[in-house]
Protein backbone atom coordinates (compact mmCIF):
# COMPACT_ATOMS: atom_id res chain seq x y z
CA UNK A 1 0.00 0.00 0.00
CA UNK A 2 1.52 3.11 -0.67
CA UNK A 3 1.67 6.02 1.22
CA UNK A 4 0.55 9.21 -0.26
CA UNK A 5 -3.31 8.76 -1.17
CA UNK A 6 -4.69 11.39 -3.18
CA UNK A 7 -7.60 12.42 -1.09
CA UNK A 8 -9.39 13.57 -4.47
CA UNK A 9 -9.44 9.83 -5.49
CA UNK A 10 -11.08 9.05 -1.69
CA UNK A 11 -14.29 12.22 -2.99
CA UNK A 12 -14.63 10.42 -6.54
CA UNK A 13 -14.84 6.78 -5.22
CA UNK A 14 -17.61 8.27 -2.51
CA UNK A 15 -19.81 9.79 -5.44
CA UNK A 16 -18.84 6.43 -7.24
CA UNK A 17 -20.32 4.33 -4.05
CA UNK A 18 -23.58 6.44 -3.21
CA UNK A 19 -24.61 7.16 -7.18
CA UNK A 20 -24.24 3.13 -7.79
CA UNK A 21 -22.83 4.40 -11.00
CA UNK A 22 -19.72 5.76 -12.82
CA UNK A 23 -21.77 7.23 -15.62
CA UNK A 24 -24.00 9.02 -12.81
CA UNK A 25 -21.18 9.80 -10.89
CA UNK A 26 -19.03 11.09 -13.81
CA UNK A 27 -22.13 13.20 -14.51
CA UNK A 28 -21.99 15.06 -11.56
CA UNK A 29 -19.12 15.21 -10.85
CA UNK A 30 -18.36 16.95 -14.50
CA UNK A 31 -15.46 14.53 -15.82
CA UNK A 32 -15.00 12.04 -18.65
CA UNK A 33 -16.28 8.34 -17.29
CA UNK A 34 -12.81 7.20 -18.26
CA UNK A 35 -10.98 9.58 -15.83
CA UNK A 36 -13.21 8.31 -12.88
CA UNK A 37 -12.59 4.88 -13.76
CA UNK A 38 -9.10 5.77 -13.93
CA UNK A 39 -8.90 7.36 -10.47
CA UNK A 40 -10.77 4.47 -8.77
CA UNK A 41 -8.13 2.01 -10.33
CA UNK A 42 -5.47 4.47 -9.14
CA UNK A 43 -7.08 4.53 -5.63
CA UNK A 44 -7.24 0.41 -5.22
CA UNK A 45 -3.51 0.44 -6.24
CA UNK A 46 -2.81 3.43 -3.54
CA UNK A 47 -4.56 1.14 -0.90
CA UNK A 48 -4.00 -2.10 -2.23
CA UNK A 49 -7.55 -3.21 -2.51
CA UNK A 50 -9.80 -3.95 -4.56
CA UNK A 51 -13.15 -1.95 -4.06
CA UNK A 52 -15.39 -2.43 -6.44
CA UNK A 53 -16.59 -5.05 -8.04
CA UNK A 54 -17.07 -4.12 -12.06
CA UNK A 55 -18.11 -5.67 -15.69
CA UNK A 56 -19.93 -4.14 -18.51
CA UNK A 57 -23.56 -5.36 -16.43
CA UNK A 58 -22.38 -5.37 -13.02
CA UNK A 59 -21.25 -3.08 -10.21
CA UNK A 60 -21.04 -3.81 -6.38
CA UNK A 61 -18.96 -2.81 -3.68
CA UNK A 62 -16.49 -5.50 -2.14
CA UNK A 63 -16.40 -6.20 1.56
CA UNK A 64 -13.77 -4.07 1.81
CA UNK A 65 -15.21 -0.83 -0.54
CA UNK A 66 -18.22 -1.47 1.87
CA UNK A 67 -16.51 -0.86 4.68
CA UNK A 68 -14.28 2.01 3.55
CA UNK A 69 -17.32 4.09 1.79
CA UNK A 70 -18.76 3.61 5.37
CA UNK A 71 -16.04 5.16 7.39
CA UNK A 72 -14.90 7.78 4.46
CA UNK A 73 -18.11 8.78 4.09
CA UNK A 74 -18.12 10.38 7.63
CA UNK A 75 -15.04 11.75 7.42
CA UNK A 76 -14.87 13.49 4.57
CA UNK A 77 -18.07 15.07 5.98
CA UNK A 78 -16.36 16.13 8.72
CA UNK A 79 -13.31 17.77 6.49
CA UNK A 80 -15.85 19.78 4.61
CA UNK A 81 -17.39 21.34 7.50
CA UNK A 82 -14.14 22.35 8.81
CA UNK A 83 -13.25 23.77 5.40
CA UNK A 84 -16.03 25.54 5.56
CA UNK A 85 -16.21 26.82 9.20
CA UNK A 86 -13.26 28.43 8.61
CA UNK A 87 -14.48 30.18 5.23
CA UNK A 88 -16.95 31.26 7.48
CA UNK A 89 -15.04 32.71 9.94
CA UNK A 90 -14.84 35.21 7.46
CA UNK A 91 -18.44 35.80 7.86
CA UNK A 92 -19.05 35.13 4.11
CA UNK A 93 -21.94 32.36 3.48
CA UNK A 94 -20.15 29.88 1.53
CA UNK A 95 -19.82 25.94 0.79
CA UNK A 96 -22.14 23.32 -0.27
CA UNK A 97 -25.31 22.14 0.96
CA UNK A 98 -27.10 18.72 0.37
CA UNK A 99 -30.72 19.24 0.45
CA UNK A 100 -33.20 16.36 0.02
CA UNK A 101 -37.01 17.70 -0.03
CA UNK A 102 -40.29 16.18 -0.98
CA UNK A 103 -40.86 15.31 -5.25
CA UNK A 104 -44.26 17.62 -4.93
CA UNK A 105 -43.24 20.68 -3.09
CA UNK A 106 -39.56 20.48 -4.15
CA UNK A 107 -41.25 20.36 -7.92
CA UNK A 108 -43.16 23.66 -7.03
CA UNK A 109 -41.25 25.42 -5.06
CA UNK A 110 -37.56 24.78 -4.24
CA UNK A 111 -36.25 26.07 -7.97
CA UNK A 112 -37.48 29.35 -7.22
CA UNK A 113 -36.32 29.36 -3.54
CA UNK A 114 -32.69 27.99 -4.53
CA UNK A 115 -32.53 30.68 -7.30
CA UNK A 116 -33.41 33.48 -4.95
CA UNK A 117 -31.18 32.34 -2.38
CA UNK A 118 -27.87 31.48 -5.08
CA UNK A 119 -28.13 34.84 -6.16
CA UNK A 120 -27.94 36.58 -3.00
CA UNK A 121 -25.08 34.25 -1.54
CA UNK A 122 -22.87 33.21 -4.74
CA UNK A 123 -20.36 31.70 -2.58
CA UNK A 124 -22.46 28.79 -2.33
CA UNK A 125 -23.48 25.72 -3.97
CA UNK A 126 -27.06 23.94 -3.90
CA UNK A 127 -27.33 19.96 -4.27
CA UNK A 128 -30.78 19.26 -4.61
CA UNK A 129 -32.09 15.73 -4.03
CA UNK A 130 -36.15 15.30 -4.51
CA UNK A 131 -37.46 11.77 -3.31
CA UNK A 132 -40.25 10.74 -0.99
CA UNK A 133 -38.23 8.51 0.81
CA UNK A 134 -36.47 8.48 3.91
CA UNK A 135 -32.54 10.41 3.61
CA UNK A 136 -29.72 9.19 5.85
CA UNK A 137 -29.51 12.77 7.93
CA UNK A 138 -27.28 11.41 10.38
CA UNK A 139 -24.45 9.76 8.48
CA UNK A 140 -24.06 12.81 6.21
CA UNK A 141 -25.42 12.27 2.90
CA UNK A 142 -27.46 15.30 3.56
CA UNK A 143 -27.31 18.80 5.25
CA UNK A 144 -31.28 18.64 5.99
CA UNK A 145 -34.32 17.97 4.47
CA UNK A 146 -37.54 19.74 3.79
CA UNK A 147 -40.26 17.02 4.33
CA UNK A 148 -44.50 17.07 4.62
CA UNK A 149 -45.99 15.18 7.30
CA UNK A 150 -45.63 13.78 10.91
CA UNK A 151 -42.34 12.21 11.43
CA UNK A 152 -41.72 9.54 13.33
CA UNK A 153 -37.40 9.84 13.99
CA UNK A 154 -36.99 11.04 17.55
CA UNK A 155 -33.60 11.82 17.26
CA UNK A 156 -33.15 14.48 14.18
CA UNK A 157 -34.13 18.34 14.85
CA UNK A 158 -37.29 19.20 13.39
CA UNK A 159 -38.58 22.91 12.89
CA UNK A 160 -42.39 22.94 11.45
CA UNK A 161 -42.67 25.99 8.73
CA UNK A 162 -46.69 25.55 8.27
CA UNK A 163 -49.35 23.47 7.16
CA UNK A 164 -51.17 22.36 4.01
CA UNK A 165 -53.64 20.31 2.96
CA UNK A 166 -55.82 18.75 0.32
CA UNK A 167 -58.46 20.60 -1.62
CA UNK A 168 -60.44 19.07 -4.37
CA UNK A 169 -60.56 21.16 -7.43
CA UNK A 170 -61.77 21.23 -10.38
CA UNK A 171 -61.87 23.54 -13.64
CA UNK A 172 -64.62 25.93 -14.15
CA UNK A 173 -65.54 23.99 -17.93
CA UNK A 174 -65.49 20.72 -16.23
CA UNK A 175 -68.06 21.89 -13.64
CA UNK A 176 -70.06 23.61 -16.34
CA UNK A 177 -70.57 20.22 -18.53
CA UNK A 178 -71.63 18.14 -15.13
CA UNK A 179 -74.17 20.27 -14.13
CA UNK A 180 -72.28 23.25 -11.94
CA UNK A 181 -71.17 23.40 -8.79
CA UNK A 182 -71.75 20.49 -6.48
CA UNK A 183 -73.23 21.76 -3.03
CA UNK A 184 -72.61 18.54 -0.98
CA UNK A 185 -70.12 16.23 -0.48
CA UNK A 186 -72.51 13.16 -1.50
CA UNK A 187 -73.48 14.74 -4.62
CA UNK A 188 -69.34 13.99 -5.73
CA UNK A 189 -70.45 10.27 -6.09
CA UNK A 190 -70.65 9.91 -10.08
CA UNK A 191 -68.20 12.06 -10.82
CA UNK A 192 -65.33 11.14 -12.93
CA UNK A 193 -62.41 11.78 -10.46
CA UNK A 194 -58.23 12.12 -10.90
CA UNK A 195 -57.12 9.99 -8.08
CA UNK A 196 -53.10 9.38 -6.64
CA UNK A 197 -51.99 6.19 -7.44
CA UNK A 198 -49.96 6.37 -3.90
CA UNK A 199 -53.24 5.58 -2.24
CA UNK A 200 -52.83 2.04 -3.82
CA UNK A 201 -56.59 2.13 -5.85
CA UNK A 202 -58.98 3.09 -8.64
CA UNK A 203 -61.15 3.29 -5.52
CA UNK A 204 -60.44 5.89 -3.07
CA UNK A 205 -61.98 7.22 0.20
CA UNK A 206 -61.73 10.84 0.77
CA UNK A 207 -62.15 12.48 4.37
CA UNK A 208 -63.12 15.44 4.45
CA UNK A 209 -62.85 18.31 7.29
CA UNK A 210 -64.75 20.90 7.96
CA UNK A 211 -64.31 23.11 11.80
CA UNK A 212 -65.16 19.74 13.76
CA UNK A 213 -67.51 18.24 10.86
CA UNK A 214 -66.10 15.60 8.88
CA UNK A 215 -67.60 13.41 6.02
CA UNK A 216 -65.82 10.41 4.05
CA UNK A 217 -66.80 9.74 0.44
CA UNK A 218 -65.64 6.63 -1.77
CA UNK A 219 -64.67 7.77 -5.65
CA UNK A 220 -63.94 5.67 -8.57
CA UNK A 221 -61.29 7.04 -10.26
CA UNK A 222 -60.46 7.31 -14.23
CA UNK A 223 -56.78 8.16 -13.84
CA UNK A 224 -54.43 7.46 -11.32
CA UNK A 225 -50.83 9.08 -11.38
CA UNK A 226 -48.29 9.20 -8.71
CA UNK A 227 -47.22 12.61 -10.10
CA UNK A 228 -49.35 15.81 -8.71
CA UNK A 229 -48.43 17.48 -11.37
CA UNK A 230 -49.70 15.49 -13.69
CA UNK A 231 -53.22 15.06 -12.15
CA UNK A 232 -53.22 19.48 -11.91
CA UNK A 233 -52.92 19.28 -15.52
CA UNK A 234 -55.28 16.59 -15.76
CA UNK A 235 -57.89 18.59 -13.85
CA UNK A 236 -57.19 22.10 -15.37
CA UNK A 237 -57.85 20.34 -19.05
CA UNK A 238 -61.30 19.49 -17.89
CA UNK A 239 -60.95 15.52 -17.23
CA UNK A 240 -62.52 15.56 -13.88
CA UNK A 241 -62.17 16.15 -9.90
CA UNK A 242 -58.31 15.98 -8.55
CA UNK A 243 -57.86 16.11 -4.88
CA UNK A 244 -54.34 18.30 -4.27
CA UNK A 245 -52.00 20.05 -2.27
CA UNK A 246 -53.35 24.15 -1.95
CA UNK A 247 -49.77 25.15 -2.36
CA UNK A 248 -49.75 23.85 -5.87
CA UNK A 249 -52.62 25.15 -6.75
CA UNK A 250 -52.22 28.69 -5.85
CA UNK A 251 -51.75 30.56 -8.95
CA UNK A 252 -54.43 28.23 -10.58
CA UNK A 253 -56.93 29.57 -8.18
CA UNK A 254 -55.79 33.01 -8.13
CA UNK A 255 -56.72 32.89 -11.97
CA UNK A 256 -59.54 30.86 -12.31
CA UNK A 257 -58.24 28.42 -14.08
CA UNK A 258 -59.38 25.76 -10.89
CA UNK A 259 -61.92 26.29 -8.68
CA UNK A 260 -61.85 24.84 -5.37
CA UNK A 261 -65.11 22.52 -4.97
CA UNK A 262 -66.75 22.76 -1.47
CA UNK A 263 -64.80 26.11 0.10
CA UNK A 264 -64.49 25.12 3.68
CA UNK A 265 -64.04 21.86 3.06
CA UNK A 266 -60.47 20.31 3.10
CA UNK A 267 -58.65 17.42 4.14
CA UNK A 268 -56.58 17.00 7.15
CA UNK A 269 -53.89 19.14 8.13
CA UNK A 270 -50.20 17.93 7.55
CA UNK A 271 -47.24 19.62 8.97
CA UNK A 272 -44.50 20.88 6.60
CA UNK A 273 -40.88 20.66 8.52
CA UNK A 274 -37.29 21.28 8.17
CA UNK A 275 -35.21 18.09 9.60
CA UNK A 276 -31.60 18.23 10.41
CA UNK A 277 -28.94 15.78 11.81
CA UNK A 278 -28.33 16.40 15.85
CA UNK A 279 -25.33 18.85 15.63
CA UNK A 280 -23.92 21.33 18.19
CA UNK A 281 -23.19 24.05 16.06
CA UNK A 282 -25.26 25.01 13.02
CA UNK A 283 -22.64 26.27 10.12
CA UNK A 284 -23.58 29.21 8.87
CA UNK A 285 -24.30 28.53 5.27
CA UNK A 286 -26.67 25.74 6.73
CA UNK A 287 -28.33 28.17 9.20
CA UNK A 288 -28.85 31.02 6.50
CA UNK A 289 -30.19 28.50 4.61
CA UNK A 290 -32.35 27.46 7.00
CA UNK A 291 -33.94 30.80 7.83
CA UNK A 292 -34.27 31.54 4.51
CA UNK A 293 -36.61 28.61 3.29
CA UNK A 294 -38.55 29.11 6.10
CA UNK A 295 -39.00 32.81 5.52
CA UNK A 296 -39.85 31.91 2.07
CA UNK A 297 -42.43 28.96 2.57
CA UNK A 298 -44.25 30.65 5.27
CA UNK A 299 -44.95 33.60 2.54
CA UNK A 300 -46.19 30.56 0.06
CA UNK A 301 -48.17 28.93 2.45
CA UNK A 302 -49.84 32.24 3.70
CA UNK A 303 -51.00 33.14 0.03
CA UNK A 304 -52.29 29.66 -0.38
CA UNK A 305 -54.54 29.69 2.88
CA UNK A 306 -55.88 33.17 1.45
CA UNK A 307 -56.93 31.49 -1.74
CA UNK A 308 -57.87 27.86 -0.60
CA UNK A 309 -59.20 28.03 2.27
CA UNK A 310 -62.67 29.80 3.50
Amino acid sequence: MSRDIDLNRIEIFREVASSGSFTKAASKLRQPKSRVSRNISALETELGVQLIHRSSRHFRLTEAGQIFYVRMRGLLAQVREVISELTEKTHEVSGPIRLSVDEDIGQFLMSRICRDFLRLHPGVQVELHLSNDPVDLIGGSFDLALRVGRLKDSSILQRKLGETCLLLAASPGFLRENGGLPKEPVDLLGFPFLGFSGFGSFQQRLLLSKGGDECQIQVDSLFLSNDLLILKSMAMEGMGLAWLPEFLMKEELQSGSLVHVFRGWTSRFFPIQIVLPPQRDMPLRIKSFVDFIAAALQKELREGELLGRA
